[in-house]
């Protein structure tokens, strides 16, 4: 996996549960992924969708 759409990743879904923990882990990394879908740069699955889940995604 290449590191820099990681980091992003990583840090774009941290900031989004920061914000709003009632928003939940799976859709905080759902607009995480949403960030990277958005750059064209960035855009390819195979730099976002191996990312996942496990567990529960609700809220804490």
């Amino acid at each position: 996996m290449a590191s820099q759409p990681t980091a992003l990743l990583t840090t774009s879904l941290f900031e989004a549960y920061g914000r709003d923990q009632s928003l939940g882990r799976a859709a905080a990394l759902r607009s995480a992924q949403l960030k990277l879908l958005g750059d064209p740069a960035m855009s390819h699955p195979a730099l976002w969708a191996p990312f996942v889940l496990v567990g529960d995604g609700g809220t804490p």
